[in-house]
């Protein structure tokens, strides 16, 4: 239902989304070549491209019949709500940082963007595997998967360092 509304306000003129995912469609030999996401930051911002890509090539393969297409718009329907939580939680846990620079906000951030970034970028595999032609699936794939690598993060030493901090507080503490 979210693809298919989005996609009749930018029909009608209410949503610029689609032309940016549009335009980040037409470029993916550059998003091919992207190197990892070197911050939280920019891995909401691929996991953005990420999405729009899935909705322009599902729009451009069906146009207004994406409606019909309930596991392509399932999938897509859950990148957009991920992206939403990603950009919350990134913006919460930026605030929280800032007035409290020991909470361990950022870290849990950081653990839920890695693994939200891989849940977005294995709908777009599927998507993309079932939207585009032959010829462009390859370098779509190609583009998803460089875009969802991130700088390592060594996300076991994150959580064991939030569950001492929490076992210290002997609460939930942000």
């Amino acid at each position: 239902m979210i693809p298919s509304l989005i996609l009749k306000r930018a029909a009608a003129g209410g949503v610029p989304l689609l032309d940016a995912a549009r335009r980040q469609l037409d470029a993916l030999p550059a998003l091919a070549a992207a190197s990892p996401a070197p911050s939280d930051e920019a891995v909401v911002e691929r996991a953005r491209t990420i999405t729009h890509l899935m909705l322009a090539a599902a729009e451009r393969r069906h146009g207004a019949g994406l409606r019909q297409h309930q596991e392509v718009t399932m999938a897509i329907a859950d990148g957009m709500i991920e992206l939403f939580v990603m950009t919350s939680c990134l913006a919460r846990a930026q605030q929280r940082v800032r007035q409290a620079p020991d909470s361990p906000a950022g870290d849990m951030a950081s653990v839920y963007l890695c693994a939200a970034l891989a849940r977005i970028a294995s709908a777009a595999e599927t998507v993309l595997a079932s939207v585009m032609d032959s010829g462009s699936v390859v370098q779509g794939l190609a583009a998803v998967r460089a875009l969802s690598a991130r700088a390592p993060l060594d996300v076991i030493a994150l959580r064991a360092k939030i569950a001492r901090r929490l076992i210290e507080a002997r609460a939930f503490v942000v």
